[in-house]
């Protein structure tokens, strides 16, 4: 079963090299590739997104939670799934005209994605005041392995 699971992600690399700028969904979750990237990401019911991104030799994991930042700034977020329950970094980067949080460390947010059905952010949004984002698992784990 292994051996069959490792020969169908296999064809699914090649066929996104070969047709890069395509969408495959994975459940809830998506990878989309470029000529030279690839990002696998989901976004919830208030248009919220959360994924990873890879370019040349480097990954990170993003929230775009539709809230403005300021861009260089680095932040504290409290992490919630069923494998992990902790506050982390995240760095404000500006894209174009949208901000994304870069989250920090990589390996506690992948620690994170790889068990339960849902993970959730809660980010301050002032004195007294919390943003929470929730985001679906299910499919993440195959689609942030073919990203990698």
């Amino acid at each position: 079963m292994k051996m069959k699971k490792y020969i169908s992600t296999l064809l699914l690399l090649f066929s996104i090299h070969a047709y890069a700028g395509d969408k495959i969904a994975f459940q809830n979750w998506a990878v989309e590739a470029g000529a030279q990237t690839i990002e696998a990401y989901t976004a919830n019911e208030s248009q919220s997104s959360m994924g990873l991104f890879c370019g040349g030799n480097q990954c990170s994991f993003y929230l775009n939670s539709n809230t403005n930042c300021q861009p260089g700034t680095k932040y504290h977020v409290l992490i919630n799934s069923a494998a992990v329950s902790t506050s982390i970094a995240m760095k404000c980067t500006q894209v174009g005209g949208r901000y994304f949080q870069i989250l920090e460390p990589f390996d506690v947010v992948l620690n994170a994605i790889k068990s339960g059905d849902i993970i959730g952010f809660a980010m301050a949004a002032g004195p007294g005041q919390f943003v929470i984002a929730r985001f679906s698992l299910i499919g993440a784990s195959e689609a942030i392995s073919l990203a990698i």
